[in-house]
């Protein structure tokens, strides 16, 4: 019969003071009672003694769902247990190897945008209450035209609305004034008017800002013109030069910002 050996590792924990406990390894902890309080404690090589408790409970891996638990290095101290906190849309799931952190159920601003433009040269009669209309969609999701001249959300956030005008005074000798404001649901908003004046007839003016707007699913917004006289224009310009694009009366874009 063949002889059997055993080979036994003994750790012994000496109870003591601190400052009499010796780390052997470079990278090492030493374990011992402390002889004032007799709790277990921890010392490392830069000499830092902490409670055994502070690195050993009893928590676990089993509460997922509000947090786990996974020890963090440290340069200067021994590695501290912390509580990896679950927030809104992460969900924390372990096996025996790893802990997993997943926010797919995390949701951001939905895009929805619209780009339009009109190809026609639009007029007025003078000193009246008018809607600048858009003919052509270049691009849209959840943004679209109604009524040739409505800017209508599908869906509820907050929207930049910006747009460019190509104005232009044909004809009179006397300066002309032109008002562009924003309506929305049919209601002129406060305070969005602009007045821009006109002294000379065939001058090119480009009006260009934006404006802000918390809508609901399925409301709209108008970009609205005033004028004085009946000579100015909001004008499509057919390009003089070949090789570069005609100059559209109306550049409109709308996009969700929250």
């Amino acid at each position: 019969m063949g002889a059997f050996f055993y080979l036994c590792y003994i750790m012994e924990i000496t109870k003591s003071l601190g400052n009499d406990i010796e780390v052997l390894s470079a990278n090492g902890l030493s374990v011992f009672v402390d002889d004032v309080d007799s709790t277990m404690k921890v010392k490392d090589t830069n000499g830092n003694i902490e409670p055994l408790s502070n690195y050993l409970g009893s928590e676990s891996l089993a509460n997922i769902g509000s947090g786990v638990k996974i020890y963090k290095e440290s340069t200067s101290n021994p590695s501290q247990l912390k509580t990896l906190i679950q927030g809104a849309n992460v969900s924390l799931t372990e096996d025996e190897e790893s802990i997993t952190i997943d926010a797919a159920n995390a949701t951001g601003t939905a895009l929805y945008y619209g780009s339009f433009v009109s190809t026609i040269t639009q007029t007025t009669t003078g000193n009246e209450q008018k809607a600048m209309t858009l003919n052509s969609t270049l691009l849209s999701n959840g943004v679209s035209i109604q009524n040739n001249s409505r800017i209508q959300v599908a869906n509820a956030g907050i929207y930049n609305l910006q747009f460019s005008a190509q104005i232009v005074k044909t004809q009179g000798g006397s300066n002309q004034t032109i008002y562009v404001y924003l309506r929305k649901n049919g209601t002129n908003v406060p305070d969005s008017n602009t007045a821009v004046t006109l002294a000379n007839n065939n001058q090119f003016i480009v009006l260009a800002w934006n404006f802000v707007e918390t809508l609901s699913a399925n409301q709209y917004l108008e970009l609205m013109w005033y004028t004085t006289d009946e000579h100015i224009q909001i004008a499509k310009i057919t390009s003089p030069i070949a090789v570069i694009p005609d100059i559209p009366s109306l550049i409109l874009t709308m996009t969700r910002v929250g």
